[in-house]
């Protein structure tokens, strides 16, 4: 199950944070990655942040929603993407940080599946998924 927030907040709220974390790009590693960036940044940040805001959400009476691994968003814009009814145009967050004050983001509207970096105090769209 795929929830997009429209619009899209910062990756981390605090645009002071530039320290790197260990996260993975795998597929399967989304949940895990999510966790360790709630659980070194927090919940009181005047600013939610993407993996937050996947973390905080409860739709349909669900509440296991993570951030996608680079992996796992590679995974949905092929599956999606191309459907009417799936992913939107534009840039989305992932949970996979790639050096520090940097996480990757991947264009659905790019010819490949190729993820750009961008700086964790930009904004992209949100793309909370449950159990990939």
């Amino acid at each position: 199950m795929v929830y997009n927030f429209g619009g899209g907040p910062k990756w981390i709220g605090d645009s002071n944070i530039n320290a790197l974390l260990t996260t993975s790009k795998a597929l399967g590693t989304g949940n895990a990655n999510t966790n360790t960036i709630v659980s070194k940044y927090g919940t009181t940040q005047t600013i939610v942040y993407a993996a937050l805001a996947s973390y905080n959400l409860n739709k349909n009476g669900y509440t296991d929603w993570y951030l996608p691994s680079t992996d796992e968003l590679s995974q949905l814009k092929k599956n999606l993407y191309d459907n009417p009814l799936g992913l939107a145009s534009g840039h989305f967050w992932s949970s996979t940080a790639t050096t520090a004050g940097y996480a990757w983001c991947l264009g659905t509207d790019a010819i490949t599946d190729t993820p750009d970096q961008f700086l964790i105090s930009g904004y992209a769209t949100v793309c909370s998924v449950r159990s990939f």
